[in-house]
């Protein structure tokens, strides 16, 4: 549970309710990581349906990655000429970029693993995932951040950045 401080002064529980101008919150508390957590403007954190649609396309476009099927990966970034992917050794500016990049690339290695993935959830259509990830024996940690907006045609990718590090 959430516990928030109203501007009324009045201490009050929120779970997935909508916020009045009085009742806005101004202090954050949040108990465990799979709870609700309230930001001055009354907006809700990793609400669990969210949290779970947006790791069910975060699985789909990783599972087209190890599948190497570009056109499912195409799918779910956003067309437009905003979209940015800056990669281990590459940049794209554009989706346009990210199409004709991706025609080309080699696909990921079948022994890639994940070794932690988070999501965190800004209200109802935007949403950050963070992937720790290793391919097969290779000594260097990869990491992986999308980020996710909801646009009328679904979840897209609208930014990411792969890089990594030795361990």
């Amino acid at each position: 549970m959430t516990v928030v401080r109203s501007r009324s002064g009045r201490h009050a529980s929120h779970r997935n309710r909508a916020v009045t101008d009085v009742d806005r919150p101004t202090l954050v508390r949040s108990v465990g990581p799979s709870q609700l957590v309230w930001l001055n403007g009354g907006v809700l954190i990793d609400q669990d349906h969210v949290v779970a649609e947006l790791r069910a396309e975060f699985d789909r476009y990783e599972a087209a990655l190890l599948a190497n099927d570009v056109d499912a990966m195409n799918d779910q970034f956003w067309a437009d000429p905003r979209t940015t992917r800056y990669g281990l050794a590459d940049l794209q500016h554009g989706f346009d970029e990210v199409v004709a990049w991706r025609r080309d690339a080699a696909p990921v290695p079948t022994t890639r693993r994940h070794e932690r993935v988070a999501v965190t959830t800004f209200g109802d259509d935007l949403g950050v995932v963070t992937c720790e990830f290793r391919n097969g024996d290779d000594p260097h940690l990869g990491r992986q951040t999308q980020v996710w907006a909801r646009l009328p045609e679904g979840w897209r990718v609208v930014s990411a950045h792969v890089s990594s590090v030795d361990s």
